[in-house]
């Protein structure tokens, strides 16, 4: 199945894509067809070839959800962004936060270091 997808080809700690137009099974960093555009989350310029993308779109082609909303930023394509899914499990997620101390009014210290909420990592 044919796919638009990012593909980076900036150095380290310069981030710079490709917007490539590929078949789903290729690795990203492998073979492409065709280049529709280029991304600089930088500087926020994006350009792209809009009749190559809805040629392709025409076509069957899938967008990966990213490039989805890049389309629909710049008005290649109608309708809604994508929402945005996490690469971090939300238990991951959820520990990383602190937990938060609660001490009411007239309570002890020792109560609150006794249950292991101190908010310390």
């Amino acid at each position: 199945m044919l796919t638009i997808r990012l593909q980076r080809v900036g150095r380290k700690n310069t981030p710079l894509f490709r917007v490539v137009a590929t078949d789903s099974k290729n690795p990203p960093k492998g073979k492409f067809l065709e280049v529709v555009g280029s991304y600089n989350p930088k500087t926020k310029a994006i350009n792209l070839k809009s009749d190559r993308v809805t040629h392709y779109l025409a076509h069957g082609a899938t967008c990966s959800d990213t490039v989805w909303n890049l389309f629909v930023r710049e008005g290649v394509v109608p309708g809604l962004k994508r929402p945005f899914k996490s690469s971090r499990p939300q238990s991951a997620v959820a520990a990383d936060a602190p937990a938060p101390v609660t001490v009411g009014v007239g309570a002890e210290p020792e109560a609150a270091e006794a249950d292991g909420s101190t908010g310390q990592g």
